[in-house]
């Protein structure tokens, strides 16, 4: 995961730092002033990792407060957001079945999440193209955690219970927990009001243990 989004950091900083891009644009195509001069309205998606990888998508907004600031806000869903952790314990559920059940069994588990956060972000507004850009915001995720446990190739995770487990709010259920999120990231736009979006950013969900949700995101959407 820190590899996935180390990897969205170097890509962010080699646009930030390749001024030949921002003069091989025509200058009608370059905005000349601020890139956004009061909000904007634009949605992205990517990929999303902890442990393993999946999709993500987002609905992003925001007005520019004073000089370079925009006051933001987001609501997206990520497809996983299961940690090692988690993936441990029902895997321990699984194999104290096969060994009281004498049988082979199986167990896995996902955790589709939606966040939302209200944040600023940063703009390093220049004549250029390319405008880098830092953000943090801070919110909500609700974590709805689905096991999945199997008995000699048959789903039990209905009747866990009456093979001596107990599927307990750790790996079961729904829940809510304050999260953060940083990022950066490099905003362009063309056309006199259309903005494409590149970005990298950290969701960190506060929940029994914290989970760290790395992204990669593509987006864009309308300024005004």
């Amino acid at each position: 995961m820190r590899r996935v989004f180390a990897a969205g950091v170097i890509v962010m900083a080699a646009l930030w730092a390749d001024p030949a891009a921002a003069q091989s644009a025509p200058a009608s195509s370059v905005p000349s002033g601020p890139l956004v001069n009061s909000w904007y309205l634009g949605v992205n998606t990517g990929t999303a990792v902890v442990e393993k990888f999946g999709g993500v998508v987002g609905v992003e907004g925001g007005m520019r407060f004073w000089r370079n600031l925009d006051l933001i806000g987001e609501i997206g869903w990520v497809q996983n957001s299961v940690s090692a952790r988690q993936s441990y314990k029902i895997d321990t559920l699984a194999r104290s079945v096969a060994a009281s059940q004498g049988g082979p069994a199986s167990g896995s588990l996902k955790a589709p999440t939606t966040f939302s956060g209200l944040g600023g972000r940063w703009v390093l507004e220049s004549a250029g193209r390319f405008r880098p850009y830092f953000l943090v915001t801070l919110g909500g995720a609700k974590v709805n955690l689905k096991p999945s446990l199997t008995l000699n190739g048959a789903d039990i995770t209905s009747t866990a219970a009456q093979y001596g487990v107990t599927l307990g709010q750790d790996v079961i259920g729904k829940s809510n927990h304050f999260a953060t999120e940083g990022g950066i990231g490099v905003v362009s736009g063309f056309g006199t009001s259309w903005y494409a979006d590149v970005g990298a950013r950290l969701l960190s969900i506060n929940a029994d243990q914290r989970v760290d949700v790395a992204r990669l995101v593509f987006g864009g959407g309308y300024r005004f």
